[in-house]
């Protein structure tokens, strides 16, 4: 035998495996969804995680009115004027209103009768509370005792 015959080489071929590349590409599977699961736990987490805002700083009112008809569109642009007053709905056919300020530090009944000159007194069942949080009566008012 030749001189190469005295040569071996130090590379070792091992005989292959057949399962071994399937479980390598099985391993490399479940890191794959195991890290999509994970970021995908981390944004739903995130997501729930954050809470509608509130601002206590918006009111709103409701009740009923006594305006004369013929007089309702002009009470409700007087109130529309008002900076403070973000929405004002005053329904001729139930008599009931409803006005959503802007953001106020505090809103009382005085502030609302003002707020309607000399409306102010045909108002009753007055419910005055902050948007978002406070429940907002159902009409008709089946809790008013001033009807």
């Amino acid at each position: 035998m030749g001189p190469f015959y005295k040569y071996k080489s130090h590379v070792t071929v091992q005989k292959s495996n057949p399962f071994a590349f399937r479980a390598s590409i099985m391993l490399l599977m479940k890191i794959k969804y195991s890290l999509f699961f994970a970021l995908l736990w981390i944004q739903s987490s995130t997501v729930l995680a954050q809470t509608p805002t509130v601002n206590p700083d918006v009111f709103f009112a409701q009740g009923i009115f006594a305006i004369p008809a013929n007089e309702i569109a002009q009470a409700e642009l007087f109130v529309r004027s008002n900076p403070n007053v973000q929405v004002v709905r005053l329904d001729a056919y139930s008599n009931r209103f409803f006005i959503l300020t802007k953001h106020m530090s505090a809103f009382t009944e005085a502030d609302l009768r003002s707020w309607l000159g000399a409306y102010g007194d045909e108002l009753t069942c007055i419910q005055i509370g902050i948007h978002g949080v406070d429940p907002v009566a159902p009409f008709p008012f089946t809790s008013c005792n001033e009807e």
